[in-house]
């Protein structure tokens, strides 16, 4: 008994060690020279079929000696065609002779242009390949192609897709953008009911310099088309319904002239569909709380108990008004359901749902919507003040 025990235990400890000695094997003799480390990724329709970019680590650059500079960028870029992404993608690793390494991959950012012809295709070969990453950024190109966005001339110490990933992330902790990553994206895509929205980023020319910033949403409908553009404010407002920001600024005036600055901190929201008499009525409660990060006025330590419930009630009217030009531009003018409401309809009564969802945009867009909102205020930014 014990000589089969000791015979199993030498099984078990050889294929454990076969395990972590057999993983990653292929790459183990390569230089990181030798590897295109990528960096982000562009996806835009050719004549052909498609275009791909590949921003990766300019491993030469790196690799000098002793700090010295070099008139190289720190990025390169690889461009090619094919009639897939997939075969895009592939001729693009080829060419350039190095090992593809997608785990260190920022963004996946797609063209205006090739959006409105959907994505469905597009990113049907990141569902099946083992080596892409499911949770990169997904960005489209406002007005541009993604070729232009990561081959924009700028300082050569810049990775485009590095910046790009530092700007999408801290507009979405200030609700200046949603934030969706890849394995999002694509489960979007596969519930029939919910709409695509993405992040925009325009290239911007200042001071004879090249700026990369974020441009409101991107919107798609059920075909995964995209059909038009959320603003700044109504960005905010999808985010303040969807949970998508972690500091939101906004301003109110006082009666008394001064200009007030709220930051969101956090938001609860109750979202309640119901299908009566043919027509939809829509709830939505959102709870706030609002610290005062600023006071513009002529007087100074003017903040009494008085003015903050003044205050929590403007904030209130802003914060509604908000969420319903978000509501009313989703369901008006890009004809979709981004605030999910249909979802919501048919949680709770599935039936009503089935029975108009054929007709559910057009239903949605005659909807009655209600929005309550309570403001708290948490700190009235005066606790510094002796």
């Amino acid at each position: 008994m014990k000589k089969a025990m000791l015979f199993k235990s030498l099984i078990i400890t050889f294929l454990f060690l076969s395990l972590i000695f057999s993983v990653g094997c292929r790459r183990l003799g390569i230089e990181i020279i030798d590897l295109m480390i990528i960096q982000g990724i562009g996806i835009d329709k050719s004549t052909n079929g498609f275009t791909v970019t590949i921003e990766a680590i300019n491993n030469v650059k790196n690799a000098t000696m002793n700090g010295q500079s070099t008139i190289e960028k720190v990025s390169k870029i690889y461009v090619s065609e094919g009639e897939s992404v997939a075969q895009a993608l592939e001729d693009a690793i080829r060419t350039s002779g190095r090992e593809p390494l997608f785990a260190h991959n920022r963004v996946l950012i797609i063209g205006e242009d090739t959006a409105r012809e959907g994505l469905s295709g597009i990113l049907d070969f990141f569902i099946r390949d083992y080596n892409a990453k499911p949770t990169v950024l997904l960005a489209i190109a406002r007005d541009a192609s993604a070729q232009e966005v990561l081959t924009k001339e700028m300082n050569k110490e810049i990775i485009v897709s590095l910046l790009l990933e530092n700007i999408l992330t801290e507009s979405h902790q200030y609700g200046k953008a949603l934030r969706v990553r890849m394995f999002e994206g694509i489960n979007c895509f596969m519930d029939d009911i919910h709409n695509l929205a993405v992040p925009a980023v325009l290239i911007k020319e200042e001071a004879k310099e090249n700026m990369l910033m974020v441009s409101g949403t991107a919107v798609f409908d059920k075909r995964n088309k995209l059909v038009g553009y959320l603003n700044e404010t109504e960005t905010l407002g999808a985010a303040i319904f969807q949970h998508h920001f972690y500091k939101g600024f906004f301003n109110v005036y006082t009666s008394d002239g001064s200009n007030v600055i709220l930051r969101i901190e956090s938001v609860k929201r109750k979202v309640k569909a119901v299908y009566e008499d043919d027509k939809v009525h829509v709830y939505l409660n959102i709870n706030a709380k609002c610290n005062i990060k600023g006071v513009e006025s002529d007087k100074t330590n003017d903040i009494n108990l008085k003015k903050i419930d003044e205050i929590a009630g403007l904030a209130e009217n802003m914060i509604t008004q908000i969420v319903a030009s978000t509501v009313n531009a989703a369901r008006n003018e890009l004809k979709v359901d981004l605030m999910h409401i249909g979802k919501r309809l048919w949680i709770t009564n599935s039936a009503s749902f089935e029975s108009i969802r054929d007709e559910w945009i057009e239903k949605l867009g005659t909807s009655e919507v209600q929005i309550t909102t309570k403001v708290t205020i948490k700190r009235s930014g005066e606790e510094a003040i002796f």
